[in-house]
């Protein structure tokens, strides 16, 4: 069987919306379902590198599709309508910047680009930690979408330590929320300065 077919069967089965037949399902139809429920489950023994790695992306994606109701989505909507991944870019920042920064969190609801705020232990002076912190992000960065980029030191803002909730109750997509709306003039401040300078 083709790499491709047996991906597109592989993800079929794996997909949550198809876990139960429905009333009017055949009973063909059903035997289908099973036949490829007993093909994913010997592919984990296959020798056929091609099954192996449909298998396993169409494991991946399905996955993928599974919400976090505890910790939130980690995205948001930038103003074109896209989706920005606002927890890689903290998970990023934290892992290049670990000795700079003590936390960090994303916001930009609806801006055309996102915004990282930092709380920071560094004695470093400002306007340098802030150019340590592109630095040290500028690869990660090159290799996101447009609307995910952040490629200027404007949309950098440190903020004082303690700024950030810290209650395990709030989800992320909520803190974000309380933050957008916390810092909502200097964001608009942001937006127009960087607006004039393009």
């Amino acid at each position: 069987m083709p790499a491709q077919s047996a991906f597109q069967l592989l993800r079929y089965h794996l997909s949550p919306h198809v876990r139960k037949p429905s009333p009017n399902t055949t009973s063909s139809a059903i035997s289908s379902s099973s036949l490829i429920t007993k093909n994913v489950e010997s592919t984990d023994n296959c020798d056929n590198p091609e099954m192996q790695k449909a298998h396993s992306l169409a494991e991946r994606e399905a996955e993928s599709q599974l919400p976090n109701l505890v910790k939130g989505d980690g995205e948001f909507e930038t103003e074109n309508g896209l989706r920005c991944d606002a927890k890689s870019i903290e998970d990023n920042a934290r892992a290049a910047c670990g000795l700079l920064i003590s936390e960090c969190i994303v916001i930009g609801k609806g801006r055309p680009s996102p915004v990282l705020l930092v709380e920071t232990d560094s004695e470093m002076e400002e306007s340098k930690l802030k150019r340590e912190i592109l630095r040290k992000t500028r690869h990660f960065h090159s290799r996101r979408y447009l609307h995910e980029r952040i490629t200027s030191v404007k949309m950098i803002v440190v903020v004082p330590r303690g700024t950030f909730p810290r209650s395990t109750k709030e989800d992320s997509d909520t803190i974000r929320k309380e933050l957008e709306a916390k810092f909502k003039a200097e964001l608009d401040r942001l937006y127009r300065l960087k607006c004039t300078m393009i």
